[in-house]
């Protein structure tokens, strides 16, 4: 039974405490009124879970304004704890005072960041409360967890630590605040890569040195490895894990010994694969492992790197004799690093590993090519250049890097048309004129040709042929001389077709042409035209220009099936002009006829819908100057319009 003495201490505890608390809540803005307060006081123990009405009755809720729940925990050693609020609102606040009256923490919300570990290092008790922001109220729950001294283990290089291994309890956070420690003790110099496996974010490490400074802190044992690590002291070495928050639950990870790169001699054009040029070669085996070649160049040579194959994280470099990077991490999948004057004598460096942070392994294969001179070659218009035409060489690109080199001599201004013929997509070309200007870059050989170009520039143009990263393989292309329009007279209703009404007409006979056709009236028309041929009818287009120079027709392809009427407005020469897209040829045929008035839809046909236009706009026209329906133009849309619109019927 507690005696008179303790009685009077604890309830001056207690009373105490309420006034602590009540001056924190004033201290900090809660100025809700303690008049009709009510304290409810419970003693609780360590790992005890408090909830609403645990341990008793008023326990785990603030029933009203006002109300406090002081909670006494008693301690008789000093010991480590973790604080853990559980299912509670932001508006229940709640503080922790030791013995002597100093607090651990005050006034924190139970909503976000634990208060976490703390340690209790003075006896007797402490006081726990509870209370509610301003005037909330509400449920809550909360566990003062008894922290255990960490569970220690010695481990060794290259071993895999995982649940229960080495030793019960390794490889698991099995409460908020537990802590793993594991000891490495390293006799010399060496380099290692700290792998993380099966953990979770919420699972934390850290690795001390033995003078006591960090190799890394507090990393997530979820995402990026801390990989690899020079352990430059020898000693002991202090890993430890540990929760972040109330985090718990397994992990696994392993301390890899990297051992000295596999270093080889290489020449140029020889490949690197497994095994290739010796054992270890063409393979990063574990975790950290680095493979080097070595390749000596005696006099300035054009090389290509080209990566065959291998998986994106590996990654390679080259570094130069006097330590500058020619490239740097570039991955194995993608991507070549391509084409590199080698200037300086001497050994260049490549190195093939995996990211720093990566645990990435595999096999991967690797060259350095040397680049020939390009092949050169001299064309002219309307060559074929294809597979060994004009010479050995032509047509082909043999190897990575290579380039053909063809020379156009231009002595007039002349029209051509860039035409490729045949070659895969990653084989590209370009042209350059005389002034080093160019024309067109980096266009493919499987999809649209540069087309029609003006060579307006007298001197040598220059059409390079070359692969796209490490392509090869042969094309074909020939540049036409697109040569003066053909160019005739005709009226309407004359049928044009393929050499009427005079040579060259109804025909394009090579990529690029036009064919120029004058229509003279000499008073307002309306034209319709009317095509035949299906054989490449959306490639062909035409156009038309009025007599003033205006085009109020233009490129429109045949297949487009919004109409062909053309109202020439006024006398004059009208030119209409007939191209095909790209580099399409071949014959068509066509006639201009008389259009129709009453055609409103400009389709060259009058029908049932030209008759609905009339109908829909019958009676006096709102606008006399337009007024299409009114065919007779008494500005009245009538029986006498229907009847003109009818004897136009077809």
């Amino acid at each position: 039974m507690m005696q008179p003495t303790q009685e009077i201490t604890r309830t001056i505890n207690l009373v105490m405490a309420a006034t602590v608390a009540l001056i924190a809540l004033l201290l900090t803005g809660n100025t809700a009124s303690y008049a009709d307060g009510q304290v409810d006081t419970f003693t609780i123990g360590f790992d005890e879970i408090v909830s609403d009405g645990v341990p008793g009755l008023g326990a785990g809720n603030i029933e009203r304004p006002g109300a406090m729940d002081l909670y006494t925990l008693n301690v008789t050693e000093a010991t480590t704890v973790f604080f853990d609020h559980m299912n509670s609102s932001c508006a229940i606040r709640w503080t922790a005072e030791a013995p002597d009256g100093s607090f651990l923490f005050s006034n924190q919300a139970m909503c976000s960041g634990h208060p976490g570990l703390r340690e209790l290092d003075q006896l007797g008790e402490y006081t726990i409360t509870v209370f509610g922001n301003q005037n909330a109220t509400g449920t809550y729950s909360f566990k003062v967890w008894s922290v255990p001294e960490p569970d220690t283990f010695t481990i060794t290089l290259d071993q895999v630590i995982s649940l229960n291994d080495p030793g019960p309890g390794a490889g698991n956070i099995e409460q908020p605040g537990a802590v793993d420690i594991y000891t490495l003790s390293i006799a010399e110099p060496l380099t290692v890569f700290f792998d993380h496996k099966n953990s979770s974010c919420g699972i934390r490490w850290s690795v001390q040195r033995p003078d006591g400074t960090m190799i890394f802190s507090n990393n997530a044992m979820c995402s990026g490895h801390p990989g690899v690590r020079e352990l430059d002291q020898a000693g002991v070495y202090t890993i430890s894990v540990v929760g972040n928050q109330t985090v718990t639950g397994t992990y696994s990870f392993k301390v890899w010994t990297v051992p000295p790169p596999d270093q080889f001699v290489i020449n140029v054009d020889e490949t690197v694969s497994p095994d290739n040029p010796g054992p270890g070669a063409g393979n990063i085996e574990q975790p950290g492992s680095r493979d080097e070649y070595t390749l000596s160049i005696t006099r300035p040579t054009l090389v290509y790197f080209d990566e065959i194959y291998g998986p994106c994280n590996l990654r390679w470099s080259c570094e130069a004799p006097d330590g500058t990077l020619l490239f740097s991490n570039n991955v194995l999948c993608s991507n070549d690093p391509g084409e590199f004057l080698l200037d300086q004598t001497g050994d260049y460096l490549i190195t093939v590993s995996a990211a720093s942070n990566s645990t990435a392994t595999g096999t991967y294969s690797v060259a350095v090519l040397t680049v020939e001179n390009a092949d050169e070659f001299v064309i002219e218009l309307e060559d074929v250049v294809s597979d060994g035409v004009p010479g050995p060489g032509a047509g082909n690109i043999e190897q990575p890097g290579s380039i053909d080199r063809y020379t156009l001599s231009i002595n007039t201004p002349t029209l051509v048309f860039f035409d490729e013929l045949a070659g895969p997509c990653n084989i590209q070309w370009r042209c350059i004129a005389p002034d080093g200007s160019l024309l067109f870059n980096n266009d493919v050989m499987c999809s649209n040709d540069p087309g029609l170009r003006m060579l307006d520039q007298m001197g040598d143009y220059i059409i390079e042929v070359y692969g796209n990263q490490s392509a090869t393989g042969t094309y074909s292309f020939t540049i036409w001389d697109v040569g003066e329009p053909d160019e005739f007279v005709i009226d309407f209703d004359q049928v044009v077709s393929d050499g009427v009404p005079g040579p060259g007409a109804g025909n394009i006979e090579k990529p690029g042409r036009v064919d120029l056709y004058e229509l003279t009236i000499t008073q307002p028309a309306i034209a319709c035209v009317e095509t035949f041929g299906i054989g490449f009818i959306c490639s062909m287009r035409w156009s038309v220009e009025a007599p003033d120079g205006e085009q109020i027709v233009a490129n429109k392809p045949w297949c487009d099936s919004t109409g062909n009427r053309v109202d020439l407005d006024e006398p004059g020469t009208y030119i209409f002009a007939f191209n095909a897209n790209n580099d399409f040829t071949g014959a068509y045929s066509f006639v201009i006829n008389t259009g129709k008035a009453a055609d409103f839809n400009g389709d060259c046909v009058v029908n049932i819908f030209d008759l609905l236009a009339l109908l829909e706009n019958w009676g006096t026209c709102a606008d006399q100057e337009n007024c299409p329906a009114d065919l007779n133009d008494d500005g009245v849309v009538n029986v006498f319009d229907l009847l003109i619109l009818l004897e136009s019927w077809g």
